[in-house]
């Protein structure tokens, strides 16, 4: 049984197909919270469908995607809090400067100013930014002057080069001194984390008594089928040249077939594969060995399965993902 009390996983949704996934693994049927994070940067489509996501285990939360490829494409707090409105969220995020407190408060001010003007639906959340912890006690307590009841710990991940994506945490000794030293200051209040949720870490925000965190890894934990194939490759490899198998040069249209592995976007991939293929497949009576003859199998079913086929399974092995590894980690029994 989860502790519905949290930490609550949010799940970063920005594509329909987002929706249709969480959809298949069940968590409306959960017996525990579960969060969604949209931003204000996607399609009026999705934007549709987030709003009409319900649930009673569902909590809806959403940033101006100020940290996305494009940023903030909003024209103001107005039109940024119509889209939150029109998102149906729980929660809406101010538009933060990473790691300039003083920007983020400035910006602050700007919210809350807009948001008293009119009466909302979602409660405003207001952002802790810095480059110290100092520096994010500093700014939490402005935020804490201007009245904002709900506040969210950001700039916690470091960005991959020469993209806008921000998806790993640049210090897990720095971002639970952060944590640590804003609850040992504010013992009762309301706290968020953005970006930075992780199964690893799950124990962690319980310990803080953190409301929940976001997660945008989530939709990655599956095998991307080349990867299976390359996989599968190196051991139809190892074992040919183990059995001595060289037919009608497969040595040599493997080597090229695996080079084109490294760049799978190239539209000869599955031309090669399938070429080497019926080749392996005309040898198959001459070979009697059980781990050779299985994994071609798998190599013929990735080769020949269509695009719903793959989805299908990428479903599946995210769901799987889910249930035994965060789900698990929230203390929910196998059976839900």
């Amino acid at each position: 049984m989860c502790n519905l009390s949290g930490p609550i996983p949010f799940f970063v949704v920005d594509r329909p197909m987002s929706l249709k996934l969480l959809e298949f693994c069940g968590i409306r049927d959960l017996r525990c919270k579960i969060g969604l994070m949209g931003h204000a940067n996607t399609s009026k489509n999705f934007q549709k469908m987030f709003r009409g996501f319900k649930a009673v285990n569902v909590v809806k939360m959403a940033d101006s995607g100020v940290f996305t490829k494009h940023g903030n494409l909003t024209k103001g707090y107005e039109q940024l809090f119509e889209i939150y409105e029109n998102m149906s969220v729980e929660y809406g995020i101010i538009i933060d400067v990473i790691k300039d407190k003083e920007g983020t408060v400035r910006s602050a001010k700007e919210a809350i100013k807009v948001y008293e003007k009119s009466n909302h639906n979602f409660k405003l959340v207001g952002v802790a930014q810095g480059n110290t912890v100092d520096d994010y006690l500093d700014c939490y307590t402005k935020l804490k002057g201007l009245d904002f009841k709900f506040i969210a710990i950001g700039g916690l991940l470091k960005k991959i080069e020469n993209t806008m994506r921000y998806v790993k945490v640049r210090n897990e000794k720095f971002l639970e001194d952060v944590v640590k030293n804003i609850r040992g200051k504010y013992l009762e209040d309301w706290l968020f984390i953005l970006g930075c949720y992780h199964p690893d870490r799950h124990q962690i925000f319980r310990k803080y008594n953190v409301f929940g965190a976001d997660y945008k890894g989530w939709i990655l934990n599956y095998r991307n089928p080349n990867q299976v194939i390359q996989k599968l490759e190196r051991e139809l490899s190892r074992l040919e040249d183990k059995l001595g198998i060289d037919q009608k040069g497969l040595i040599e249209l493997r080597e090229k077939y695996h080079r084109l592995l490294k760049n799978p976007k190239r539209e000869n991939l599955s031309r090669l594969g399938k070429e080497i293929l019926s080749i392996r497949l005309k040898i198959t009576e001459e070979v009697n060995n059980k781990d050779y003859l299985d994994a071609l199998t798998k190599v013929k079913y990735y080769l020949s399965a269509t695009r719903e086929e793959l989805r299908d399974e990428r479903f599946i092995q995210i769901k799987r993902y889910l249930k035994e590894d965060v789900f698990q980690k929230m203390e929910l029994e196998k059976s839900t």
